[in-house]
């Protein structure tokens, strides 16, 4: 099946894997028995734009919960893929891994509320995916890292599409997108990253920094998400398990109180060496694994908690 007038150059990768073909989705793994990988092409903004495509269809063909992962700038498809380590843990659930693929190596500006082709082409890249019957539409999730982080806190503010949850990885929200941050219902979060535990306060936009600033404070950012939750006062910390820490690593994970949707942050201490502006990732700062903590499986626990 190959689906060019819709806009969606897609066939099945199993497909294409026995027959050797790659004129649409452009094979580039070997086929295992149980998964491959490819490249989908489609039409956004009148160009095309395309992201790599995971899919373990080993098991029965049907709508499978979706991960869009939004990469840092500078790391290749497959330098991120090895480094993020979802793949294998999203295995079982029969989950579909997407990487959308910025232009030019570097998603578009996310602190303006001005239009941004980048989210067009993430709301269109996930309205084929559904529309073609790959993405369950009530199981969507997002994971962003870096500016792909800020893109990623953008397309959870505007709420189109609904998100089953939001992961964040060294980025929080661009101060210019805090007024018009109103998630227009409760949205599962989780920010990690070298931070100050959230105040109970969750009105989000007091504090909002100064025009010098680029950035709001994980506080901030998180209140914004707590009060479309409906969360209340208090934060619970707890130390955050070995078995997501490196070694000699120390975090702590501060959960937002009696939300609709859990909130949460994880923070790590001595985490300071972390970008603190969403342009600055270089090298190993764009993946999951440099941090501290097992990233991988913290996000990957957390979907799995929400449906994923």
């Amino acid at each position: 099946m190959e689906l060019i007038a819709s806009g969606l150059n897609l066939r099945p990768i199993a497909a294409l894997c026995l027959a050797g073909a790659a004129l649409v989705l452009s094979v580039f793994l070997s086929c295992p028995a149980d998964a491959a990988a490819g490249r989908i092409t489609i039409v956004s903004g009148g160009g095309p734009r395309s992201a790599i495509f995971i899919e373990h269809y080993r098991l029965k063909k049907g709508r499978r919960p979706a991960i869009i992962v939004l990469r840092a700038p500078r790391k290749s498809g497959a330098r991120l893929r090895r480094s993020l380590g979802l793949e294998e843990m999203a295995r079982s659930s029969g989950a579909i891994l997407v990487y959308p693929e910025p232009q030019s190596g570097r998603w578009a500006e996310a602190s303006s509320a001005e239009p941004n082709h980048d989210t067009h082409f993430v709301r269109d890249l996930i309205a084929k995916l559904i529309s073609h019957g790959i993405a369950n539409p009530a199981k969507i999730f997002l994971v962003g890292i870096g500016s792909g982080g800020a893109l990623a806190l953008r397309l959870a503010c505007e709420g189109k599409p609904k998100f089953a949850g939001v992961a964040v990885v060294a980025a929080s929200l661009p101060a210019g997108l805090a007024a018009s941050c109103v998630p227009p219902g409760p949205i599962p979060l989780l920010l990690i990253g070298a931070a100050e535990p959230p105040a109970a306060n969750h009105e989000g936009k007091e504090g909002v920094p100064r025009e010098k600033s680029e950035l709001l404070s994980v506080e901030n950012t998180i209140g914004l998400f707590a009060k479309a939750a409906g969360c209340s006062e208090g934060v619970m910390t707890t130390a955050l398990p070995d078995k997501y820490l490196r070694a000699g690593a120390r975090a702590f994970r501060d959960k937002l109180n009696n939300c609709a949707v859990p909130v949460e942050a994880v923070r790590i201490e001595g985490g300071s060496h972390m970008a603190s502006n969403v342009h600055e990732e270089a090298g190993q700062g764009a993946g999951l694994s440099y941090i501290g903590v097992n990233g991988a499986k913290l996000v990957w626990d957390f979907f799995r908690s929400l449906g994923g």
